[in-house]
């Protein structure tokens, strides 16, 4: 009676696939809005580069204009005491003057420093004879850089100190007597009024973070759905994977089972063959007196090699199951490979002699031993051997040797000229009564058992089975066995 297989697991609620889609459609709004952000920075970035390029223009085309008409009263402003700026008369003319030169320009204010960092004119009037010497705006002009500064609406000016009301761009744009690079006399502070840019740019923003998620709102809609079939197809798959899996193990309870029974049914047929051999042999010595008709001898002949066939094939059977449920022991001991081979070729001498092939023995004179289950290898190399003769013709050769192939192994090779098989048989060659349907008639049949175990011994004593064929060119096949010290493979026994 087969075991009762397991009951199917609960089926696990594909979340991966949900949570890919959830992390998903988070990077791809954090990546919108950092795209977002982004833009708004280097859009910001212009403006600025604009609005300063605008603020050093205004500032050089206003020292041209004022220095040219107004030299003497600027220097005279500069030697002034600071405290009578504001009352002085000429204030209000220079401020007519840049008014109506800014009347057009997005200039907010305009104010000029002296080399000592008062304010000798502002068209804030209150800020007039201030000392802004400490600014750090007005340092980095007197050194010759421009100095720039962006104060949002109603947020605080760390040039003014003060509370705006606008956006505005300040830079502080130094004078120089003469071209670039001459003395510097003076700075202007050009204020930009650059609320409409910033108002626009802050709706392009908006209006692109709106498109932006929008567009990544109608991705990851799709994507949910894609997903969603995909978790549906991820189900489908799960479910058949558990049905396959309950085949499988289904499928190896019977097996082993079957290897059970089998190994229980071959220890059973293997007593009453044996009394039926031992009776067929009594037969034909005749011990016990003539048989009469020579005929009876002949028949007890057939009774005899026909069970050698049958137990034959019986013991490779209960081999081969208990090499499939595990239960296959191994003795090792130090053999000589030379000795296993000729024995084997003596063991098959009838079967070599009646089909007319050939068999050489290449063993390297001093052969070193080899620790491993005499038994076992005998088994191999006979079922090998005996498939060679097998399937090579009348008159072929076979030839079975051995060799050192690398300082940890050693490899038999049985290679014979016979029918060979194409390279797409051999594993249904080596599966267990697997036969390849071939033109020529067999010479003997069989169960299709020496291949699968020779290859099930091969892999029990550690080693490894490899077969090359091609049809009409014969077959070899290498039994590549591990080759360590005696103490060392019997201590690890």
């Amino acid at each position: 009676m087969l075991p009762k297989p397991a009951a199917p697991a609960t089926p696990i609620p594909f979340k991966l696939t949900r949570s890919f889609a959830a992390v998903a459609g988070l990077i791809m709004v954090v990546a919108a809005l950092l795209l977002s952000v982004f833009h708004w920075y280097w859009s910001l970035g212009e403006m600025e580069a604009m609005a300063q390029q605008n603020n050093v223009n205004v500032a050089r085309v206003l020292a041209n204009l004022l220095w040219s008409r107004h030299a003497a009263l600027l220097q005279d402003l500069s030697d002034a005491d600071p405290a009578t700026l504001p009352a002085r008369p000429e204030i209000a003319t220079l401020r007519d003057e840049i008014a109506a030169f800014t009347h057009n320009a997005p200039v907010y204010r305009v104010k000029i420093y002296d080399r000592d960092g008062h304010t000798i004119f502002s068209t804030k009037p209150s800020q007039i004879g201030k000392d802004e010497s400490h600014d750090e705006g007005f340092q980095s002009a007197l050194k010759g850089i421009v100095a720039n500064e962006l104060a949002r609406a109603n947020t605080f000016s760390v040039f003014e100190s003060t509370v705006v009301h606008r956006d505005l761009l300040s830079s502080y744009v130094p004078i120089y007597r003469d071209d670039a690079g001459s003395e510097i006399i003076g700075v202007f502070e050009v204020y930009d009024d650059v609320t409409d840019f910033l108002r626009d740019i802050d709706r392009d923003i908006a209006s692109q973070i709106g498109l932006v998620i929008l567009t990544a709102g109608i991705v990851y809609l799709a994507l949910i759905g894609y997903v969603r079939h995909g978790d549906r197809l991820l189900h489908q798959e799960h479910t058949r994977s558990l049905a396959l899996v309950q085949n499988v193990a289904r499928a190896e309870a019977a097996s082993k089972a079957k290897s059970q029974f089998l190994a229980n049914m071959s220890h059973e047929l293997r007593t009453p063959l044996n009394s039926v051999i031992g009776f067929a042999d009594l037969l034909i010595s005749e011990s016990h007196g003539p048989l009469g008709d020579a005929r009876y001898r002949d028949y007890a002949r057939e009774i005899g090699s026909g069970g050698r066939n049958l137990l034959t094939v019986i013991s490779n059977t209960m081999d081969l199951s208990k090499i499939e449920l595990g239960a296959a022991e191994v003795s090792l001991r130090p053999i000589e490979p030379q000795n296993v081979i000729e024995s084997v070729t003596c063991m098959l001498a009838a079967q070599i002699a009646e089909s007319g092939v050939t068999v050489n023995i290449a063993v390297p004179s001093g052969f070193p031993p080899l620790v491993t289950d005499e038994r076992r290898l005998r088994q191999i190399l006979a079922n090998l051997l005996s498939n060679a003769v097998k399937f090579t013709r009348e008159g072929g050769q076979v030839t079975i040797g051995v060799a050192v192939t690398s300082g940890d192994t050693v490899q038999f090779e049985i290679a014979d000229t016979g029918i060979g098989m194409a390279a797409e048989d051999i594993p249904a060659a080596l599966a267990a009564f697997g036969q390849i349907d071939s033109a020529l008639n067999r010479r003997y049949q069989g169960a299709g058992l020496g291949l699968t175990l020779a290859k099930g011994l091969t892999e029990l004593l550690g080693g490894m089975l490899d077969i090359s064929s091609k049809p009409g060119a014969g077959t070899t096949v290498r039994v590549t066995l591990p080759a360590a010290s005696a103490e060392a493979r019997l201590a690890a026994e």
